[in-house]
């Protein structure tokens, strides 16, 4: 015999053998199989969407999550500062009454000086 033909002996062999073994199982979920790998209705295909596992390549998924973290290092301090140009205490104001109601004194002299003209 050839190097081929005994090769080819030997798998039948092989199957037979493996035939005869697994002679005795039998697999029983052909329909479930069918049904979750090719759902009809809409909720069987969301529920096997749903039901897909996802995977996330790591070193994108790390080079995004430090360029995000690097982005938010750099621009947080500058955004949490008050800008530098305005005042951060109020000028003291004075409250005045005035026939029978309060009003703050720098404005109610503008009001009336406007009045006056």
């Amino acid at each position: 015999m050839t190097v081929q033909g005994n090769e080819q002996h030997e798998r039948e062999t092989v199957k037979r053998k493996l035939d005869e073994e697994l002679n005795a199982v039998n697999f029983r979920a052909h329909d479930n199989v069918l049904r979750r790998t090719h759902p009809a209705s809409l909720r069987a295909r969301l529920s096997a969407l749903w039901n897909r596992e996802v995977e996330i390549p790591l070193r994108p998924a790390g080079i995004a999550f430090g360029a995000a973290a690097l982005g938010l290092a750099l621009i947080l301090p500058y955004a949490a500062r008050p800008p530098r140009d305005v005042q951060t205490t109020a000028p003291q104001r004075q409250m005045i009454e005035a026939g029978g109601s309060f009003y703050w004194k720098d404005l109610y002299e503008k009001a009336v000086s406007e009045h006056d003209r």
